[in-house]
């Protein structure tokens, strides 16, 4: 769960990292190699940031076409396909979830397999203490890291005094209520430091529990989090 902040969080927020494409001068070949159709514009240069969604304004390597995506510096998540549930507990469907992919995580390898696992991302208090299991994410329905959901299915919980709201469909934004309200909040506002992405914890049956600070080139609380593949 591509376990997705915009600056305001795919935040799943912050210093912002871009990248110009606008900067760069090519010069044109004096003869043309191949011939286009009248009208037709060229195509687009590519973006190596590969961005989607919310997430438009961070450069993340995770790929573009992971199927749920949690980032930060604020806590969002985004997906491809809409979310179920409410407030605190939802489901999504994602694909091949037992690849998990991470840009911004210390010490975390760019992905690794798993045969199951359990994510938990940390959030930061009003006295800036970490806050641990702001949002656990997990790969069956049991959530105890043992298997996958034999579905694709990822179940999400949000915890105890804290809530996610639902823009869209396939988009999830962490509050806690230590800083942003109640659930009941009509439009409740993102509080920076609050709704904080601190450390992930990933935790998978066979394999060492693995934690680390979401810092994405030295800028806390800027970190993504990729889940499955197509």
């Amino acid at each position: 769960m591509e376990i997705s902040r915009r600056t305001a969080a795919y935040a799943l927020v912050l210093v912002l990292v871009t990248v110009s494409l606008t900067g760069c001068k090519q010069t044109p070949p004096s003869t043309p190699t191949a011939t286009q159709n009248p009208g037709t514009p060229p195509p687009p240069p590519p973006n190596p940031c590969k961005p989607g969604g919310m997430f438009k304004a961070h450069c993340f390597s995770i790929p573009a076409d992971t199927p749920v995506l949690a980032a930060g510096s604020s806590i969002d998540m985004q997906a491809r396909t809409p979310f179920q549930g409410n407030t605190t507990k939802y489901t999504v469907t994602g694909s091949n979830i037992g690849w998990l992919f991470f840009d911004g995580i210390d010490q975390f390898p760019a992905s690794q397999q798993f045969s199951g696992w359990i994510l938990r991302i940390s959030n930061r208090s009003k006295n800036n203490a970490e806050k641990p299991d702001a949002i656990k994410i997990c790969s069956n329905q049991q959530c105890d890291g043992a298997s996958l959901d034999p579905n694709n299915i990822i179940y999400i919980k949000a915890r105890a005094g804290a809530w996610l709201a639902m823009p869209d469909n396939t988009q999830l934004v962490f509050h806690d209520s230590e800083c942003d309200g109640s659930s009941s909040s009509a439009n409740p506002g993102e509080n920076k430091q609050c709704d904080f992405f601190m450390k992930l914890r990933v935790k998978s049956q066979g394999n060492p529990d693995m934690v680390g600070k979401c810092s994405l080139a030295g800028t806390d609380g800027v970190c993504a989090v990729g889940i499955g593949k197509p």
